[in-house]
């Protein structure tokens, strides 16, 4: 596999820091494994926080779009299918991180972005600035968050991929209406129903 999974096969997702502590882990069926990737997270979803012993169940289905660069999308979709928020954060780019395993490094600037007028608010300043001196960021760290969000939101007031026809975008990551549901195997590790599996 190369890059942890195959589309249309559940991965686990990890949302890492820059010091190699997981902040999120999560169930998800990959519906593009690069270099533009997509993944899918249902209704009900549990979102592992491990850094803090935590977890939470998605209230919304949330697709994630991401290509090579500095920043991934993640939209919160509606029982109707309408995108309802968007946020973005600025990241190390989405890689393989072993089998069945798709990881990132979060970045800590994100931004809230309204769909509906094409602007975005940056938030986390604060977090960048005290998590670079704290786990010690090399400056060109310091400069992939930055060009994350101003890559993301070039790409927002141009309209290019993924806001210039985010409908379609979300529509191809959705799942197919035969995807299997995910269920935890031995040690809570990610196993699927493909394949007889």
């Amino acid at each position: 596999m190369t890059h942890g999974g195959a589309a249309g096969a559940w991965v686990t997702i990890e949302k890492r820091k820059w010091d190699g502590r997981v902040s999120a882990r999560w169930p998800v069926l990959l519906a593009s494994d690069g270099p533009r990737w997509a993944w899918w997270s249902p209704a009900g979803t549990v979102r592992a926080r491990p850094w803090r012993d935590a977890a939470e169940r998605l209230a919304r289905a949330e697709v994630v779009l991401a290509g090579d660069g500095n920043w991934l999308l993640t939209v919160a979709i509606a029982p109707d299918g309408a995108p309802r928020t968007a946020v973005v954060d600025a990241i190390l780019p989405v890689r393989c991180a072993g089998p069945d395993l798709v990881a990132f490094v979060d970045l800590d600037l994100d931004l809230t972005v309204d769909l509906a007028r094409g602007r975005a608010r940056l938030r986390d300043e604060d977090d960048l600035a005290r998590n670079a001196h704290e786990m010690r960021y090399p400056a060109w760290v310091v400069d992939a968050a930055w060009r994350g969000v101003h890559d993301a939101t070039t790409r927002l007031a141009e309209g290019r991929w993924p806001f210039g026809d985010l409908a379609a975008a979300l529509a191809a990551a959705a799942p197919p209406a035969s995807a299997p549901p995910p269920r935890a195997g031995r040690a809570g590790a990610l196993t699927t129903r493909m394949g007889g599996t």
